[in-house]
């Protein structure tokens, strides 16, 4: 999964977990968010080191194309 839909999915479980207990600390949401997202943080690792750039754009590109290669793989 591309870094991005992580942060989406992560922003949208802490939607709910808010909606449905909206006593909840903000520190525990912003943890159920954190890790969300940077549990999958070793794949911006992985593209900077095979790529040597450190913009998120061309994390997503590279990721983008190595997915497009694995379906070619496949079919």
């Amino acid at each position: 999964m591309l870094p991005r839909w992580h942060f989406l999915f992560g922003a949208a479980l802490i939607a709910a977990v808010w909606a449905f207990i909206p006593q909840m600390p903000f520190f525990y949401l912003l943890l159920i968010f954190l890790s969300s997202f940077f549990i999958d943080f070793d794949h911006y690792v992985v593209s900077f080191l095979k790529t040597k750039k450190w913009k998120l754009s061309d994390s997503f590109e590279y990721h983008r194309i190595k997915a497009i290669e694995e379906k070619k793989e496949i079919s």
